[in-house]
């Protein structure tokens, strides 16, 4: 898995520039480059090369990005690179791996489930293009059982198998705004769980006025401007395989992506791009 350096200008003088790994191992896709009015950035792939690298060693090193301008001082930049080099136990084929603690996450798009289990004629569906990044999945036929919900833990049912070298503290949810128009007391919610821990609830959508909506709605961060909605929940999930299950409760709940975070995860717009899935 590679890393990138985005190498850009900051004004409008053309340079050159080197970059010099200090270890073997670090394999870069260009040593030398050049910034100009017509190409103002250039990028750099950067990997392991894993055959120089012992099991189970975390190794360190470094980048250095000299530049080169007339009539101007070299300006360099260092850049600190590691890689563990860790696997997964044999047959865990096609589901998901968290690599480094520097990838922060396990980013799951949530239509690449491991099973899909069906109950009273209801299942989670895929809608395609739907959402931020990939697509969507919703309960269907939405007026099945009933039109009754289902209690935490009996619903249908998505499960995501995955692996992690780190600890697990929190899942973030990406969910995507709707309203409770069932009723106060009966809010959008379904269940997360992860193994064999009790079900929680997550009900994602603030109570609000008869006729009005929740404060989280509108603003320049609200759940409109971002088109979405995420709630975190908490875990306590040790290195090793682990499965992630989501339980419908109510209908009319749109699930976009679950990011399962070992402490690294920063805030962005579309969310850490989904891990990596063994093959």
């Amino acid at each position: 898995q590679s890393r990138y350096i985005d190498v850009s200008a900051g004004g409008p003088s053309s340079f050159t520039f080197k970059a010099a790994p200090n270890a073997t191992w670090i394999k870069i896709s260009a040593t030398s480059g050049s910034i100009t009015r017509s190409k103002p950035d250039f990028r750099l792939e950067v990997s392991p090369d894993w055959s120089k690298i012992s099991d189970g060693q975390t190794a360190a090193g470094e980048i250095v990005v000299t530049s080169s301008a007339k009539g101007q001082n070299p300006l360099s930049v260092t850049i600190y690179v590691n890689a563990k080099k860790t696997a997964a136990p044999g047959g865990f084929k096609g589901k998901y791996l968290i690599l480094l603690r520097a990838d922060g996450a396990v980013s799951i798009e949530a239509a690449h489930a491991t099973s899909n289990k069906s109950v009273s004629g209801v299942s989670w569906t895929e809608l395609p293009r739907y959402g931020k990044t990939l697509s969507a999945v919703t309960p269907l036929p939405a007026t099945a059982n009933g039109g009754a919900k289902f209690a935490p833990g009996t619903g249908p049912s998505l499960s995501y198998s995955f692996y992690t070298f780190n600890p697990i503290s929190k899942l973030t949810s990406y969910i995507s705004p709707s309203l409770n128009s069932y009723g106060t007391d009966r809010p959008l919610s379904f269940a997360v769980q992860i193994d064999s821990e009790t079900p929680q609830t997550v009900t994602f959508i603030p109570p609000a006025d008869p006729g009005k909506f929740p404060k989280e709605w509108d603003g320049d961060n609200g759940f409109v401007a971002n088109n979405i909605v995420t709630y975190t929940t908490n875990h306590s999930v040790a290195p090793g395989a682990h499965t992630l299950k989501i339980y419908m409760i109510e209908p009319a709940v749109v699930l976009q992506k679950f990011v399962l975070n070992t402490g690294g995860v920063r805030a962005s717009y579309l969310g850490p791009p989904e891990s990596r899935i063994l093959s």
